[in-house]
């Protein structure tokens, strides 16, 4: 089954583009931060749509246009912790860090972790 699983990531799965980011403050009186993206990575991983109605039922308070999950080894956890942003074929989604409230939900599954983001939420 281990082996089908990587097959299944070798021929189906898609580049996924994880851009990290510094932070360095710019004013200590006033506490601001200014955030500046330094580099990425591309790792390969199982991109599915979710639709709004189910979106709305695994991420509670989040009302998003667009939001994908994502299937990834678990060796990569720490990227998307760490993450500013996320590409998949040029669509850009939120990533862990950025002052949008850390709203990414990461789950383990065994070897594998089940990554679910975004794009700008809808008011």
């Amino acid at each position: 089954m281990l082996h089908e699983l990587e097959d299944l990531f070798k021929n189906e799965g898609q580049n996924i583009k994880i851009y990290f980011a510094k932070e360095r403050v710019v004013d200590p009186n006033y506490n601001t931060k200014e955030r500046t993206t330094t580099g990425s990575i591309v790792i390969r991983g199982l991109v599915s749509d979710l639709s709004y109605s189910k979106a709305i039922w695994r991420m509670p308070g989040i009302k998003a246009e667009v939001t994908k999950e994502l299937i990834a080894q678990y060796k990569y956890k720490s990227y998307f912790e760490k993450s500013e942003k996320i590409e998949i074929d040029g669509e850009v989604f939120y990533g862990y860090k950025p002052a949008n409230g850390n709203k990414i939900q990461i789950k383990r599954m065994g070897n594998y972790i089940s990554i679910l983001i975004h794009t700008n939420e809808v008011v």
